[in-house]
């Protein structure tokens, strides 16, 4: 499984960086405004971050509670996809902002309103990604609760499977109890 945390992201925030710089760079010659996202999108972006942290604590509360007692593991799954892609989605836009409004500050000055808005994208996008990595932490099953010593499960095989060992598949992340 591929994490927040590995080189993709950062090539990622880089290649929309550049993009975000060429598309700033293109807009005045075609006649069309700074491509920046004004404020009403950080209000969006703030909301999908409070949901996603909302939806991750649940996660992690529910990590005290008894086996027997747990959420459906494939809950729990959908918040760490909600988590990458809220992580993934704040490096893109962070690194959108950060080359469109280097080029409309070099163009038009500190002073002008995309640039603000840009600079509050920026922050935005990068306490999105923030809250993507941390979601991404609290959907991790610990060593040794993947259930490694369990009996049967509910097909009356143990958890290793048909050759005794688990695979490795999911990294460590939200798998399925037997």
């Amino acid at each position: 499984m591929i994490t927040l945390l590995s080189w993709r992201t950062p090539l990622l925030a880089a290649a929309a960086a550049v993009l975000g710089w060429l598309c700033a760079l293109a807009s005045p010659a075609l006649g069309l405004p700074a491509p920046v996202m004004d404020l009403a999108g950080l209000v969006t972006v703030a909301a999908v971050g409070v949901l996603c942290l909302v939806l991750g604590l649940r996660v992690r509360r529910d990590r005290e509670r008894p086996l027997a007692g747990r959420m459906d593991p494939i809950a729990a799954a959908r918040t760490l996809v909600l988590g990458q892609a809220s992580g993934l989605t704040g490096a893109a836009l962070a690194g959108w902002h950060v080359g469109a409004g280097l080029e409309v500050a070099g163009r038009a000055g500190l002073e002008a309103p995309a640039v603000l808005d840009a600079g509050l994208l920026v922050l935005g996008g990068a306490a999105l990604l923030v809250v993507g990595v941390v979601v991404e932490r609290w959907c991790r099953i610990p060593p040794g609760e993947d259930g490694e010593d369990a009996g049967p499960g509910q097909d009356g095989r143990t958890a290793g499977g048909r050759n005794g060992r688990r695979p490795e598949a999911e990294g460590g992340y939200a798998r399925a109890r037997d």
